[in-house]
């Protein structure tokens, strides 16, 4: 069974790993696509495909052509659903938000086998990332048993999958509010979908250039398989650690690893060794975190029922998050190193035996070398992974990785190092002129920043995110009336903290500086015999400031969209994520006070300002009125004056 597993390459990694790049490096992530195409293209109408079903070519049976009525069938299901059929050895690549249920036979994803059952897995495969592909495989088991209603063609194929579109309700009209995202679920090309519009997916194929299908390398394997085996057989505690520059496939590794280690695990029992630590220790691409946080969850079969890149929207048990508010630790090293400590170090008070994993952000140039070896020394990994980009800049020479470590657990073990070269399109280096087919270079390109954007936008206008249920409305927040709260009691806000370039600003400032800005909210929880909160607050007018040393009790709850502030009633009218609403009102309480904290996190302009389109749809534009944006035309003669910093004239320079 093993050797008939697929072999891969990988693909791009987790684009979500990168920081803005060039240009040059985004159009050299999509050059190299190694596909064969042995099939034509598709046809244009719906009823030529289904005419022309029974004209299959036999060369075609290995790659999949979805074709309508052939091996995709949508009778007697709802809009968006369809029964896919696969042949053997047959590999289907799907891109979306949808719930897939195996109903006959079994898949193979990412080298974990599925057998057929009830269950439906969500999955999250966006095109900013490379896809990966469901294999069609036997059931591994004695008994088959068909979890779905019985259809005489099913018995043509060695697998038969179920995809709906019910994994996320909502999701769809992100793009409403953040064009830019159109086509982050679906490809451009409608023709080429068999699914209908209401579908939250595409059906791709291998012939395909407008995505990136995901290649497992054999090293890469061999590497997941080794770690799977020290996963099962260790006896004390196994720490996993990750390291590589950005763009080189860490977050995808570590996904897989996900994968693999709860593969095995029975959803009707689930025992502690089963259970998963995870620290994500990068603010600007977390994994699980909150945008421009930092955290250390436990992950298992129910808080991870998903596959692929589904942007931190499971239902995770956060032990301790913290929020940085930067999207890269080079802006505050010190307050970064600071927080990675206070994680470290919760998750040392867990005493937990089973293993866990470590994502760090992609800086190993300068003083991210220094951050890294001060995370070895303070995690003190079992298993030290290393990607290394090329042979030109070796950054592992510069790593200080200690012979023997000693936690609480186990005394005197020597970590393992595994160095595994990416195969990446990036670090290839390809002859553009080879390439047969061009439309690579249309390819949709979404940048880091629109992905933390996206991440925003998902906190926000998530209205019920459990296992079971992931539901989202995408109605811009300044339609909707803000959450009044006062300023300055011990009910409402009971302080406001600012970085420390903002400390001393000057109280008629504050307002400008926290309207249409978002912030973080704290919880501090005052003990009956500690009540010293109040004297550490200082007030600047209605405002009451408290000082970056008083806040290491804080406890980070979520993120806060400032709408206005009342200074004459002393109100502060806010937007919570509305799956946090209720989550609030439950932890308050006459011994909690909170907190505001004002760091560097972006706010989406299309929250401040959303597009023209959409408004339409609520009402009347001329009468709207929105609290940050002018819709009015400039006069004639009248401009904006904007001062040039980069002028030099004879009179600037040094004689």
């Amino acid at each position: 069974m093993q050797d008939e597993l697929p072999s891969y390459e990988p693909g791009t990694g987790n684009r979500s790993d990168e920081e803005d790049s060039s240009s040059e490096e985004s159009a050299a992530s999509s050059l190299y696509v190694s596909r064969e195409t042995t099939v034509d293209e598709y046809e244009d109408s719906d009823s030529e495909l289904e005419n022309n079903a029974s004209e299959v070519p036999a060369d075609a049976m290995l790659m999949f052509k979805p074709v309508r009525n052939y091996n995709v069938f949508m009778d007697g299901l709802k809009d968006g659903d369809v029964f896919i059929g696969l042949k053997d050895k047959q590999t289907l690549y799907i891109s979306g938000v949808f719930d897939l249920q195996v109903v006959k036979g079994g898949i193979v994803y990412n080298n974990v086998h599925y057998n057929a059952s009830k269950q439906q897995i969500k999955v999250w495969h966006p095109l900013c990332n490379s896809i990966p592909a469901f294999q069609s495989s036997v059931y591994a088991g004695w008994t088959e048993n068909l979890h779905s209603a019985k259809h005489s063609w099913m018995g043509e194929f060695t697998c038969v999958l179920k995809i709906s579109s019910g994994a996320a309700k909502g999701i769809m009209d992100c793009q409403k509010l953040y064009p830019e995202l159109k086509y982050l679920w679906k490809i451009k090309s409608s023709d080429k979908q068999i699914a209908n519009d209401c579908s939250s997916f595409s059906i791709l194929s291998e012939i395909d250039t407008s995505f990136q299908p995901l290649k497992i390398s054999m090293k890469w394997r061999d590497s997941i398989e080794k770690l799977q085996m020290f996963h099962k057989n260790c006896q004390h505690d196994m720490r996993v650690m990750v390291i590589g520059a950005k763009n080189s496939g860490k977050s995808t590794f570590l996904r897989l690893l996900v994968e693999k280690f709860l593969s095995n695990s029975s959803r009707k029992h689930i025992a502690s060794e089963d259970s998963l630590l995870y620290l994500d220790l990068d603010p600007g691409q977390p994994e699980l975190s909150h945008p421009d946080c930092m955290s250390l969850a436990q992950i298992n079969q129910f808080s991870k029922s998903s596959l692929g890149n589904n942007f931190g929207q499971s239902n995770l048990q956060f032990l301790k998050q913290c929020y940085l508010g930067l999207t890269s630790p080079q802006d505050d090293p010190k307050l970064y190193l600071e927080l990675i400590d206070s994680l470290i170090q919760s998750f040392e008070d867990q005493n937990f035996v089973g293993t866990s994993l470590l994502n760090l952000p992609g800086w190993v140039k300068g003083f991210g070398i220094n951050i890294i070896n001060h995370v070895i020394a303070r995690y003190k990994p079992t298993n030290i992974i290393i990607m290394e980009i090329n042979e030109r800049y070796n950054f592992s020479e510069e790593l200080v990785i200690p012979e023997t470590f000693s936690s609480s657990l186990q005394d005197q073990y020597a970590p393992s190092i595994m160095k595994l070269t990416p195969y990446h399109p990036q670090h290839l280096h390809i002859n553009p002129s080879r390439l047969s087919n061009f439309d690579v270079f249309n390819q949709q390109k979404f940048q880091a920043s629109q992905l933390r954007t996206l991440k925003t936008l998902l906190l926000f206008h998530s209205t019920d995110k459990s296992e079971q249920e992931l539901n989202y409305d995408f109605r811009p927040l300044l339609l909707q009336a803000p959450m009044q709260v006062s300023i300055g009691v011990k009910e409402g806000i009971s302080a406001i903290q600012f970085l420390s370039e903002f400390q001393n600003m000057d109280k008629a400032d504050i307002r400008g500086a926290l309207e249409g800005t978002i912030v973080a909210l704290h919880r501090y929880d005052i003990l009956a015999e500690d009540d010293s909160f109040g004297d550490n607050i200082k007030k600047s007018g209605i405002y009451p400031l408290v000082g970056k040393g008083n806040v290491q009790k804080l406890k980070y709850v979520t993120l806060v969209l400032i709408h206005s502030i009342d200074e004459a009633n002393k109100v502060m009218n806010v937007y919570l994520p509305l799956c946090d609403e209720k989550k609030i009102q439950n932890c308050h309480g006459s011994n909690t006070r909170w907190i505001l904290m004002r760091s560097k996190t972006e706010t989406p302009l299309h929250e401040l300002y959303p597009p023209r389109a959409l408004l339409e749809k609520y009402g009347d534009l001329k009468k709207q009125n929105f609290p940050y944006i002018s819709t009015e035309r400039r006069k004639k003669q009248e401009h904006v004056w904007k001062v040039r910093k980069n002028v030099q004239r004879r009179g600037h320079l040094m004689k």
